[in-house]
């Protein structure tokens, strides 16, 4: 609810803005989403984040909080990329899909 209606955008996809913004406000528990690497991650559909929003917040948040568990982010975090826990794994999810999802060759 908080991400539909933040009321930084305005259209249909408020789930990438809503997330970046949150996670600014709280770096250490709102990771930050995109199309590209989180959709591709995740395999969301391309009308995901117009029509599921809340259904792949869930999932993404979900799946990023049991990897957290596994394997413990916070001891990754510098003064540089890995900013937050959930940047660490954001990095981590950009990376793993640039290397084992497209052979490392970034998506147009």
């Amino acid at each position: 609810d908080l991400i539909e209606n933040l009321g930084i955008v305005d259209n249909f996809s408020k789930i990438v803005p809503g997330s970046k913004a949150l996670h600014h406000l709280l770096p250490g528990l709102v990771p930050p989403l995109d199309r590209r690497w989180s959709g591709l991650f995740f395999r969301w559909q391309p009308t995901d984040p117009q029509k599921a929003h809340e259904r792949i917040f869930i999932e993404a948040f979900v799946g990023l909080a049991e990897v957290a568990c596994a394997v413990q982010p916070s001891r990754l975090i510098d003064d540089r990329w890995n900013s937050s826990s959930t940047k660490a794994l954001d990095n981590a999810l950009i990376g793993y899909c640039q290397t084992q999802l497209i052979g490392g060759i970034a998506p147009d």
